[in-house]
């Protein structure tokens, strides 16, 4: 019985400290938020205020456009490797000189 209603108690104390950060974590997001704003106008700048949300399903912002051609076939296909010759650097260019 005493188990039973310690347990209660935890789980009533638990919640309370999660609301308790959570809510501080907001209050905390709102004084940047209001900090960010007040130096941009003591800057003399309009802070840019604007509310952006995604009006598409996650699938749809993968699509291509219509008559756009994939990027494979932009850059050329897979077997137009062009190798190079590979060459020393001599050491006066490697050292970095601070002058």
């Amino acid at each position: 019985m005493l188990g039973q209603w310690l347990g209660r108690v935890l789980k009533v104390v638990l919640a309370l400290a999660g609301v308790v950060f959570t809510l501080s974590l907001l209050v905390v997001g709102l004084l940047v938020a209001a900090a960010f704003i007040l130096l941009s106008l003591l800057r003399g700048r309009k802070p840019a205020l604007r509310w952006q949300t995604v009006r598409q399903g996650g699938a749809s912002l993968w699509r291509q456009a219509p008559g756009a051609q994939p990027a494979a076939a932009q850059r050329g296909e897979a077997g137009d490797v062009v190798d190079v010759e590979a060459r020393e650097v001599p050491a006066s260019h490697q050292a970095i000189r601070l002058d």
